[in-house]
């Protein structure tokens, strides 16, 4: 196991996302995606519960994700930690059904 903090995956999204995929993918098995959104930044999203220094940019988590399907095998991808109530203009919301989209669309790509 290892681990990236922010810094290092914003210093290099895609090849993070490329490193970690070639840790645990097995394309004869494949490998499931799993984005908790409180990674992001307090500014990208304050809607989470647990909110800590640091974190990566919407368009940080976009490139290693796009760079995780690309490198093939993903079967699917789960996508957690978000608090409604702390959007009450649904800003935020919105951003994450658009990531979601994304995801969906590299997923789709993929298969």
């Amino acid at each position: 196991m290892s681990l990236l903090d922010d810094a290092a995956v914003r210093a290099d999204p895609a090849g993070a996302a490329v490193e970690a995929v070639g840790r645990v993918a097995s394309p004869a098995v494949g490998w499931w995606l799993h984005v908790d959104l409180d990674v992001l930044s307090t500014e990208a999203l304050p809607a989470v519960d647990y909110r800590q220094d640091g974190g990566l940019s919407w368009s940080d988590l976009t490139t290693l994700t796009r760079s995780a399907l690309a490198a093939g095998a993903c079967l699917g991808a789960t996508v957690t930690i978000f608090n409604p109530d702390l959007d009450p203009d649904r800003r935020y919301a919105h951003a994450i059904v658009e990531f979601i989209g994304g995801l969906a669309d590299g997923l789709e790509a993929r298969a």
